[in-house]
């Protein structure tokens, strides 16, 4: 951990207090969904949470690849 990054975690909670330690906004692209869009986004991601090992996000039901063990 880097020294001044815990200092300056300190100021900020001495001067702010539990508020102080949130991120502030920052700049960069614009969210491209509305909010009603993010909240279906997020309900997905939280029923069916991406399997990188697998290499696929799709849900049982809508994975049209076949495994290579299917077959077996």
């Amino acid at each position: 951990m880097d020294r001044r990054s815990v200092s300056s975690w300190i100021d900020r909670w001495q001067g702010f207090g539990l508020v102080g330690l949130y991120d502030l906004p920052r700049s960069g692209r614009p969210c491209i969904l509305a909010p009603a869009e993010q909240q279906t986004a997020l309900k997905y991601l939280r029923k069916y949470p991406p399997r990188f090992k697998k290499g696929c996000c799709c849900p049982p039901e809508e994975n049209h690849e076949t495994s290579e063990h299917e077959n077996d």
